[in-house]
């Protein structure tokens, strides 16, 4: 599990630092809706959706980090946001079950 979290974590600060790179300001989650969200190619993506289940985690108070959560969430962010492209993607996110 540590080698998991070691690989996640090495990938998330190659990609940020790419992206940092391009633009300094970062990226504010908050203001990206569903529509956007699933325009992004899969590599946004999935930088995005690693962000979100943080996100939903350090708000549950959840430390288990489960690569099947993240796919029930993605697959639950792809279906709803087809749905309601108008919404933030954070809003969506926070109404998984």
């Amino acid at each position: 599990m540590k080698r998991i979290a070691a690989i996640f974590a090495a990938a998330a600060m190659l990609y940020f630092t790419q992206a940092a790179g391009a633009d300094d300001q970062g990226i504010d989650i908050a203001q990206i809706k569903c529509a956007q969200l699933l325009q992004s190619d899969d590599k946004a993506k999935s930088f995005m959706m690693s962000w979100i289940v943080g996100y939903l985690s350090a708000k549950n108070n959840n430390t288990v980090m489960s690569s099947d959560y993240m796919a029930k969430l993605r697959t639950y962010l792809e279906t709803y946001c087809g749905e309601n492209p108008d919404t933030p993607v954070l809003d969506a996110a926070e109404q998984m079950k």
